[in-house]
């Protein structure tokens, strides 16, 4: 497999930008467009397999589980400078 081969969590992303208001049943706000965009261009500097997760404040989470080892990594649509 490519270690860079993030196909995976990009399909999961697309999936997110579809997810409407109320996706987790409590309320959710749909998944912030711009999160998802923060997230691809991400994905384009991180060797993978990474996985995407929404979070029920909008933002996306990416996540990676390998050897005992895991990391997570939340992309918020906010604007930092």
């Amino acid at each position: 497999m490519n270690p860079w081969d993030n196909r995976q969590a990009r399909g999961a992303l697309f999936q997110m930008s579809h997810m409407e208001h109320n996706w987790d049943s409590y309320g959710a706000p749909p998944i912030d467009e711009r999160a998802i965009k923060k997230a691809l261009e991400m994905l384009d500097l991180l060797p993978g397999p990474w996985s995407a997760v929404p979070c029920v404040d909008g933002n996306v989470q990416l996540e990676q589980h390998i050897n005992g080892f895991d990391i997570e990594i939340q992309i918020s649509a906010a604007r930092t400078t």
